[in-house]
């Protein structure tokens, strides 16, 4: 009787495996092919960050050795066309566009900017390249235009950047009332480990004047 409960197993196993059989092979299949196809994009992009990561180091010891400025433009875009979604991409347009902002090149520096603010993928380092390209244009003149470059959705984390610069625009304008709501925005969004002594300075410079004080109603 054992051997033919056992010859019925047996049947049962063969059966599931006629039916099910293949569908599981190629499960194991895929699944290995998953496991192994992660594994090979993992050290791609492994691969892809260190080689971004040299090409910056390249990019930062031609700038401290005073290369000229074709060498520094030819390799920051060479780190912009191969490795553009890497934050190295963004961080060499952040320091090419300061290169030429200290040459007093502005054209220069704001395109080197504008490529981090359009393409760059960590949304830091785009904010941080519109704020700098806002003080470039508001160094040529144009305040109203420096201002619309500030007036862009960004998150609170970043409004003391955006604050800070509206209030420097508005207080050289002499427009003290807006310089006051735009250095209080950036202090009210300060974090709560940043030294706030700065900003209050500013605030203290363009508060309300005694006159203007005993004269309002």
């Amino acid at each position: 009787m054992a051997d033919e409960h056992e010859d019925e197993d047996v049947q049962r196993i063969k059966s599931w495996w006629r039916a099910n059989g293949a569908s599981l092979v190629i499960g194991v299949v895929v699944g290995l092919a998953v496991i192994v196809g992660w594994q090979g994009w993992q050290a791609y992009v492994e691969n892809q960050s260190m080689a971004a990561a040299d090409l910056y180091q390249q990019f930062a010891a031609l700038q401290e050795s005073g290369a000229d400025d074709q060498a520094l433009v030819d390799l920051a875009g060479q780190l912009q066309s191969d490795y553009g979604s890497s934050p190295y991409a963004a961080k060499a347009g952040l320091a090419l566009g300061r290169h030429f902002a200290q040459a007093d090149d502005n054209e220069r520096a704001r395109q080197a900017l504008q490529w981090v603010i359009d393409y760059a993928e960590q949304a830091p380092l785009r904010h941080l390249a519109r704020v700098r390209q806002a003080r470039l244009i508001w160094g040529e003149g144009d305040a109203e235009a420096a201002l619309a470059q500030l007036d862009t959705e960004h998150p609170d984390l970043f409004a003391p950047l955006y604050a800070e610069l509206s209030g420097d625009i508005h207080a050289a304008r002499g427009d003290r009332t807006a310089a006051r709501e735009a250095y209080q925005r950036a202090l009210d969004n300060l974090p709560a480990d940043a030294d706030p002594s700065a900003l209050q300075r500013k605030l203290d410079d363009v508060a309300p004047t005694r006159t203007a004080t005993a004269e309002a109603p």
